[in-house]
């Protein structure tokens, strides 16, 4: 008989987050019924593919090399090509929350969301990213929080925050809208860019 568990359960037995189980089932390497994980089935499909498929140790000198045949080109080699290749003109906070949003479009099943209570009722007046993934629990359940539970992030906040996630070495990412990847390349912040030019000026 087959072993079954809960996904939270078996997320915290591979040391992953349930948002990397989500995307282990979207890529169809997890194994469901019934709200529950097939353990024998879905462990079966890691060992043959996350060993196929992980590239460790990514790094911006890599970016440029040819993937080996039959490896997957992943979207954080992607990015790492584009990273300071596009200029940022406009750093006004409208338009880096538009980017935040048009980055949530990128990966995908994402949202940042905004306090509804005024600032200073348990909020600072910032925003949250919540995991549209989850399977359980009313529309603005705790469980849907991905980060910034005081809604406290700022747009870079959130660009960082899924930047990290496109890096998570325990599995390839699908990205929703790949030509929107560019709004997750550095600069993140105008004082990251202000940096890069002291750098090369040094």
């Amino acid at each position: 008989m087959a072993t079954m568990m809960k996904q939270a359960a078996f997320a915290r037995r591979h040391g992953v987050s349930e948002k990397t189980v989500t995307m282990w089932k979207k890529r169809g390497w997890v194994v469901t019924c019934e709200g529950k994980v097939n353990v024998d089935e879905s462990e079966a499909n890691l060992k043959k593919y996350r060993a196929a498929g992980v590239r460790k140790n990514l790094t911006r000198a890599d970016a440029g090399k040819e993937m080996p045949e039959g490896k997957e080109v992943t979207p954080m080699a992607q990015l790492l090509s584009l990273d300071w290749q596009h200029p940022v003109t406009d750093w006004s906070v409208s338009a880096q929350e538009a980017r935040a949003r048009l980055a949530c479009q990128c990966v995908g099943e994402v949202a940042m969301v905004r306090a509804s209570k005024p600032y200073g009722d348990g909020n600072w007046g910032g925003w949250q990213l919540r995991d549209l993934n989850v399977e359980h629990g009313p529309l603005d359940s705790l469980e849907q929080v991905w980060t910034g539970y005081g809604y406290e992030l700022q747009p870079f906040e959130i660009l960082r925050f899924l930047r990290k996630i496109l890096a998570d070495e325990q599995v390839f990412p699908d990205v929703e809208r790949p030509d929107l990847l560019h709004t997750l390349a550095f600069p993140l912040a105008e004082w990251e860019c202000r940096q890069e030019l002291g750098q090369a000026a040094a």
